[in-house]
């Protein structure tokens, strides 16, 4: 199996794991709470530390710009912001989340591109420009809540998350893609 082929079952197999973790948070009354987001974005990670024995940066920054989006107070979701943008390492790698969650969601290419520049400008600038955080953390909730759609928040939730890890492993592939595709072809084996 080539690189890419292992790479495309990977991100299948992740996406159903995400699924199947949010199936049941699926109801159009059902509002998912911060707890169950990070039991989900947990899970995620777990997968990571199953297959290399660790999560990728980038992973746990899709993780937490999905949170972002269900955080309880402007407090925490400033924390993520935060951290996020520290811990991502790359601007590349951060447009790269940024439009995974932002096209999963539907958005436009405005406001892909917005909140890009809006994060890269932050990653850039450092501490002073995470002064304005709040705002563009309001955008994005808002959008998130109001947004005038016929899904519940925990599917939009999935999207967010599923479309940003999508991404990231777009961007670590190079880096853990082999150590990925053993472990893959020696499961494929197993079965």
């Amino acid at each position: 199996m080539t690189n890419n082929e292992n790479k495309e079952i990977f991100k299948s197999r992740l996406k159903m794991a995400i699924s199947n973790s949010c199936k049941e948070l699926t109801s159009k009354e059902h509002k998912i709470s911060y707890n169950e987001g990070k039991n989900i974005t947990n899970q995620v990670r777990n997968v990571f530390i199953g297959y290399i024995g660790f999560t990728p940066k980038e992973i746990d920054g899709a993780c937490d710009m999905a949170l972002i989006f269900i955080a309880p107070s402007m407090k925490e979701k400033k924390l993520l912001i935060k951290k996020i943008v520290a811990g991502v390492g790359s601007t590349a790698a951060l447009a790269a989340i940024i439009t995974g969650v932002g096209l999963a969601l539907g958005w436009g290419t405005g406001i892909v591109a917005a909140v890009i520049a809006y994060f890269t400008g932050i990653s850039l600038l450092g501490p002073v420009a995470w002064i304005s955080a709040g705002a563009i953390i309001a955008v994005l909730a808002g959008y998130f809540y109001f947004s005038s759609t016929d899904e519940s928040e925990a599917e939009q939730f999935e999207k967010a998350l599923t479309g940003g890890v999508e991404k990231a492993i777009d961007e670590i592939w190079n880096q853990y893609g082999e150590r990925i595709g053993e472990k893959i072809q020696k499961e494929n084996r197993i079965s």
